[in-house]
């Protein structure tokens, strides 16, 4: 059976994961694993020196936190539990760093996914939830899937969160054969019954050469990029399509590739965002040109991610 790892941390707001873990839960027949990762105490590192009475209350606090993160999950998973339709549930809770144990976590377990929450602004978040995803993202092995709650998730109870269900996903390629890598998760855990939108983003030339060029060669630069995207995406569809998987596909002509993808997710019938990224780059941001970091930070849709390595994405340029 597959196993969805869920990160919790908490916080309400990373329970803003659970319907799009319940959702695909159930259309994977998976189970799910609830999982928070207690931190390293602040300044508790070096302890060598301290008084035997110092270390009994260092362990007591650490047992203490153990057991209010055990009870804070089974609260999470009784609830769940209530559903008619629940998925097996089962709890962990881990101590260390939160990425690091996490994915040394899903590679013990096998896991086929993991799911966690961000607020997609950078910078520090509430708890842990969401300092992590880069993290996540630069040396997970398996598919993330990244949550990002809007402003008023936190005043809603419970029974207000609505069901979520993948019927229709927006899969972003580039025409490199690192973009198709996005496909091969998708393909081992998505029914084909999940239409898939296969999304091609064309670029203008830039002001300055169109400034300098007459419009009929920007017009035929156009043309030639857009038939070339035609192409290219005939071919994925046509092999999707042989594998019993429908398709369609778009073509977009955006400056910033980050926004048509962005736009094409707000679209009320796509479910999920689909894309592959190097997982590397300065500050540790998202790579292929930046795109997989700015769609996660302007969609509130789910965003896949899924890491190619270096090896896989050749030499061939990214948007």
């Amino acid at each position: 059976m597959k196993t969805i790892l869920v990160a919790l941390d908490g916080s309400s707001f990373a329970e803003a994961t659970l319907p799009v873990a319940l959702g695909l839960a159930k259309q994977l027949g998976a189970q799910i694993e609830l999982v928070t990762v207690h931190e390293p105490m602040p300044g508790r590192h070096n302890i060598s020196g301290s008084s035997a009475h110092e270390h009994v209350l260092e362990r007591e606090l650490i047992a203490a936190r153990h057991e209010a993160a055990v009870r804070a999950l089974d609260a999470v998973r009784d609830r769940i539990m209530q559903r008619a339709d629940a998925p097996v549930v089962t709890t962990t809770v881990l101590a260390g760093v939160p990425a690091e144990r996490l994915l040394k976590h899903a590679t013990e377990r096998g896991a086929s996914l993991l799911i966690v929450a961000t607020h997609g602004l950078g910078g520090l978040s509430r708890q842990w939830m969401g300092s992590v995803t880069d993290a996540l993202v630069r040396h997970a092995t398996i598919p993330i899937v990244t949550v990002r709650p809007d402003a008023s998730y936190e005043s809603r109870t419970p029974d207000a969160r609505a069901e979520w269900t993948l019927r229709r996903l927006l899969v972003t390629l580039d025409g490199s054969k690192a973009a198709e890598r996005i496909l091969e998760p998708l393909q081992a855990l998505v029914p084909t019954t999940v239409a898939y939108q296969l999304l091609r983003v064309i670029s203008p030339q830039n002001q300055l050469l169109r400034a300098l060029t007459p419009t009929s060669e920007h017009e035929r630069d156009l043309a030639e990029q857009r038939q070339a995207a035609t192409n290219y995406l005939d071919e994925i569809k046509a092999r999707l399509q042989a594998a019993g998987v429908s398709a369609t596909q778009r073509i977009m002509t955006d400056s910033v590739v980050a926004h048509a993808i962005a736009d094409c997710a707000h679209e009320p019938d796509i479910d999920l965002v689909a894309i592959a990224t190097h997982g590397r780059g300065a500050i540790g941001r998202l790579a292929l040109g930046s795109v997989a970091d700015k769609v996660l930070r302007s969609t509130d849709k789910p965003v896949m991610l899924f890491r190619v390595t270096t090896d896989d994405a050749g030499t061939e340029p990214a948007p």
